[in-house]
């Protein structure tokens, strides 16, 4: 949804990483809207849907996950 890759996140992530850890504390982090898209199922014509979270929200997820 935020257009922006891995590659476009690397570089400073000091900075990127300030903010959605002060609004994680804070108790105000908000994720971002998640992006829609239909990938075919196995075997079927039919298509499944596939949520794709931001970069950012990819990371504060992941820093959860290693903290719990």
């Amino acid at each position: 949804m935020d257009r922006q890759t891995v590659e476009m996140f690397t570089g400073d992530e000091e900075n990127k990483l300030r903010r959605p850890g002060q609004e994680l504390r804070e108790g105000s982090y908000e994720p971002l809207a998640v992006k829609r898209s239909w990938i075919p199922k196995a075997g079927s014509k039919e298509k499944r849907p596939l949520g794709v979270p931001a970069v950012r929200d990819r990371v504060v997820q992941t820093a959860l996950r290693n903290v719990l």
